[in-house]
Formats: C-alpha cells, structure tokens, sequence
C-alpha cells in the first residue's frame, strides 16, 4: 500500500521522489534522487543511512566499474559504519565475456545469492534503453560487510581492492 509519494525540489539542484509503502505492516521508505550527488554516484549521506545499495550499470556497463563502485563503497563503509548491514545488489553472472565473469569472482566463503536475471547493462530498441540482449543472467545480493569480501579492504587502496575482487581479461576490438 502506497502511503506517500512526493517531489522534493533543492535550490542547489536537483530533487527526490519519495515512495513510502507499507509492508506486513513495516513502513519502507524508497528515495530516488535525481541530480542530487554531483560527479559521484552517490551521496554519503544516503549511503550512510542506506540499508539496501543497488549497483546497476555504472560506466559502460562493464563489471570492474561496478565493482569499482563497490571498492569505494566497502573502504567509505569501513571507515563510516563498519558494523551497519547493508544488502548489495549488483550484476551477477555474464553473457557476455567483454562484459564480465562467466562466474563467481568474489571469494567462495562469502555468503551471496545469485537471483535469476537479466540483470545490468542491456541494449534499447527502438528508443527505448535496456530491454534486450542483457549482458548478465543474473543479479547477485550480499552483505556489504561480509567479513570475507572485508578481509580484502584491509590495508589496501582502492584500485587494489577492485583488482582483488575482479581483472578483466584484455578486450579484442575488431577493426574493419
């Protein structure tokens, strides 16, 4: 049940929409924000009261800049709220090997699900955006702090975080 539903305008640009629903009596409040985070992806203060993060096609579409985003959320996180759970939802598995991994490249003790797709990067057609040949089968759920995906944050920098989770293969490009 729909309980609230409203745009939110900010003089420093930008505005939200915020959806409250009800469910088995237990109020969630969705916040969609538009031009509200400048040249990030996010702003710190909705990441620091977020309870679910969902990661979707940042970039190209490519799976190390999704995870690219999730390096930079885990080092912020363990810093700013280390012990707040936080479900990730990001792309899971490829179609496509330009795109990202056939597989699993997050470690084996972490607990995570694999949710039936499409998920991420899809082609438009006909004007209309991601709607087919979706590049991932499926979406992937976890803790943010997971104390397996963690152990790879400490003492390491960002990039080094992101190449320990996933390296891309090099990518062909055919030229005519």
């Amino acid at each position: 049940m729909v309980l609230d539903l409203f745009w939110k305008k900010f003089d420093d640009g930008g505005e939200e929409r915020t959806l409250i629903i009800t469910y088995k009596g237990h109020p969630i409040r969705i916040i969609f924000a538009l031009n509200r985070s400048g040249e990030k992806y996010y702003r710190d203060d909705y990441f620091k009261r977020a309870d679910l993060v969902i990661i979707h096609d940042p970039g190209h579409g490519f799976f190390e800049e999704s995870v690219s985003l999730l390096s930079e959320m885990i080092l912020q996180k363990t810093i700013e709220s280390p012990q707040k759970d936080q479900v990730v939802i990001m792309e899971g598995v490829s179609n496509d090997s330009n795109y990202g991994p056939s597989n699993n490249p997050f470690p084996e003790t972490m607990r995570q699900y694999e949710v039936g797709g499409p998920y991420g990067h899809c082609n438009g057609y006909n004007g209309v955006g991601e709607i087919k040949e979706c590049k991932y089968s499926t979406a992937r759920v976890f803790l943010m702090n997971d104390s397996a995906l963690l152990e790879f944050v400490v003492g390491r920098k960002l990039d080094d975080v992101s190449a320990s989770i996933y390296t891309p293969p090099p990518r062909v490009y055919m030229v005519k």
